[in-house]
């Protein structure tokens, strides 16, 4: 199915050639880690599952790219010189994320630094005379100072491969290979029983609070773009909750007024309600409502949205305060909960099932005057479908993006570390090397866009969504990656020999560790962070070129 790229004219066309397959590689491998990062994301629109897919799923499935090309760097008759193409892809995408998206996301998130201390009141964003290196920063949360514990510990299988490749470096490769093969054995068990902890860690002791920011963060983008409705995420918060308390039909329309799901309500409501606040006002006018429905996927009519208004209006001052407008739309949607095509009869004389809300129910009834406005365009994919219409597309459009990119990744990755080990051959550049630059750019694209986008909401919270996702990414490396790694030494008596790899991992997830234990983080800190990127490939030439390999 691929060309066998030691077949290529070894001439300058030849290298042209290599280059354009990798090229080619590469962009599939992009494109299929984004359709499986797009893939379980659409699972958190999903309540019921929602809190599994944030604190198990999202984790593992954004390891599977790097964890395939290890894995095929371990297989086949030349595994041990493919080796060096597995630990540069290891290395490189392990210190990448925790350099390169780093500057990224405390630019993209950086705000005024007074005192040491992140000004995220008013405005939250730089002064126009702050300086910018060291008076404009983030604030780190107590989850992101945790986070650099979690990546210290999950390092510790790096030690436990490293010390016995130290005490046999002077055998040869395939003794070394057989020596090392019950330490390869402990570093395997060694990173399972990390990798299971830590997915309890994240599941069952991480921030929920944080957890549920990030899941709602989604779960807002997806609404706004268009690929879900509100009023489906909205039934599924109050079936999912429902669910938990054991509560039946009858009784759930009483969780309405629940703490839990009006808290979720306003998590989910408040960016719709400030994008459309004009002049720092904290209320929204009738036309601003008009807007706000249209983007939330309620598409009515002129008249019937001012209707709608009025009710939402509780004190009758022409204005939507915040407290209203969650009210209103919980009712809104909630009212109409027992008939999903209310969207479409609503502007007819039909009468639909509600609760107990006059005003609600008076307004839904209401109907030949406005049959003759011009309806709202239906918006695009799921959001013409009721509720559990809605949940079976995003499941199944999940799945088949989920598998999808999961063959692509598998089909990929194997000719992918072969233009990798080649291209290092015939450029005379250590195979090494190569990989650390080129594979995660091809596997971690969409966790570097993912945190810049998070930053860029300028918020605490967000900043510590962005930062600890990518504490994440390096503690599953450290652990799922790295144990495919130990897998393929183990069972192939293959040799550990990266000495300086292994330092230059260690030196890096060491020192941005003990940073993350700073409050804060200014735009300073983040350059010297970021410098550890290039400083890694140094510090590797280094060690080599003295003779520690």
């Amino acid at each position: 199915m691929f060309i066998d790229v030691s077949t290529l004219p070894e001439d300058g066309y030849g290298l042209f050639q290599l280059v354009f397959l990798g090229a080619c590689y590469a962009y599939v491998l992009c494109y299929a880690s984004n359709m499986i990062s797009d893939g379980s994301e659409l699972l958190l629109l999903i309540p019921s599952i929602a809190g599994l897919v944030g604190s198990v799923v999202l984790p593992v499935l954004g390891a599977v790219p790097d964890g395939a090309i290890v894995l095929f760097s371990g297989l086949g008759p030349d595994a041990q010189n493919q080796l060096n193409v597995g630990i540069g892809a290891l290395a490189g995408s392990t210190i990448m994320l925790l350099t390169a998206p780093w500057l990224l996301s405390v630019l993209g998130g950086r705000v005024s630094v007074k005192d040491g201390v992140a000004i995220y009141k008013g405005t939250p964003k730089p002064h126009p005379n702050s300086e910018f290196w060291n008076e404009t920063g983030v604030s780190l949360a107590p989850s992101v100072t945790y986070g650099g514990y979690l990546m210290m510990i999950t390092s510790i299988p790096y030690v436990i491969i490293q010390l016995p490749a130290i005490m046999y470096a002077g055998d040869g490769v395939k003794e070394i290979g057989v020596l090392e093969r019950p330490y390869a054995f402990i570093g395997m068990i060694t990173c399972t029983i990390f990798f299971v902890g830590y997915l309890y860690y994240m599941k069952e002791v991480a921030d929920k609070d944080l957890r549920d920011k990030r899941r709602f963060e989604r779960v807002v983008q997806k609404i706004q773009d268009g690929q879900i409705s509100l009023r489906s995420v909205i039934i599924g918060e109050l079936e999912a909750e429902a669910a938990k308390q054991n509560i039946s039909q009858r009784e759930k329309m009483g969780l309405l007024k629940d703490k839990a799901l009006q808290a979720n309500m306003e998590i989910i409501l408040k960016p719709f309600f400030r994008k459309y606040t004009k002049d720092g006002n904290n209320f929204l006018t009738s036309q601003d409502l008009s807007v706000v429905f249209k983007e939330l996927g309620e598409h009515q009519n002129k008249k019937m949205l001012t209707k709608v208004f009025k009710v939402f209006d509780k004190d009758h001052n022409n204005q939507i305060e915040f407290n209203e407008f969650v009210d209103g739309i919980s009712n809104y949607v909630i009212t109409t909960y027992n008939d999903p095509s209310f969207l479409k009869s609503s502007m007819s004389n039909k009468r639909v099932s509600t609760v107990e809300d006059g005003d609600l129910e008076m307004l839904i009834v209401e109907g030949k005057e406005d049959e003759e406005d011009d309806e709202e365009e239906i918006p695009e994919e799921f959001a013409d479908l009721d509720h559990e219409a809605q949940q079976a597309a995003v499941s199944f459009k999940a799945a088949w993006m989920l598998t999808l990119g999961t063959v692509l990744v598998v089909l990929f990755s194997d000719p992918m570390v072969d233009v990798l080990n080649e291209l290092g051959t015939r450029t005379n550049i250590p195979p090494f090397y190569v990989s650390f630059v080129l594979a995660p750019l091809a596997s971690n694209a969409s966790e570097v866009i993912a945190s810049y986008n998070y930053a860029q909401k300028k918020t605490a919270g967000s900043m510590a969504i962005s930062l600890s996702a990518l504490q994440g990414a390096c503690c599953m490396n450290n652990t799922f990656v790295l144990g495919i790694f130990m897998i393929c030494v183990y069972s192939q008596s293959l040799a550990w020999q990266f000495f300086a790899e292994t330092v230059s991992i260690l030196v890096s997830v060491l020192f941005i560790a003990i940073m993350s234990l700073k409050p804060t983080h200014t735009m300073l800190d983040a350059a010297i962070i970021c410098s550890m990127y290039p400083l890694a490939l140094v510090l590797v030439y280094c060690l080599e070129a003295a003779g520690f390999d």
